[in-house]
């Protein structure tokens, strides 16, 4: 996510079941606030009131967020499950999927 919205790109996060349900202006504001709860330090992470503040004024200037602490490569997943049954959309969750 970090590396998309540094690059102006933060619109192909967008799921793509949305298709053309969306406000662009408000998925990117949402984007930028998530980045902002995601600040190293959480002195400089938005309370609850203030993200929903930020959520409902769209007139509210957003600070800069900043490059979070722990940020990973992206995974494009196409249907989520590879050949061998398994899913694991950030390879940390490891599991299998069996009949009864």
């Amino acid at each position: 996510a970090w590396e998309l919205w540094k690059q102006g790109l933060g619109l192909q996060l967008m799921d793509p079941t949305l298709c053309s349900s969306y406000i662009e202006d408000q998925l990117l504001r949402c984007l930028h606030v998530g980045l902002l709860c995601v600040e190293e330090k959480a002195v400089d992470r938005p309370t609850m009131s203030d993200i929903i503040s930020m959520l409902t004024n769209e007139g509210m200037s957003l600070p800069v967020p900043t490059k979070p602490a722990f940020c990973t490569g992206r995974k494009v997943v196409g249907d989520g499950i590879d050949g061998n049954g398994s899913e694991s959309v950030n390879d940390i969750s490891d599991y299998e999927f069996e009949g009864r």
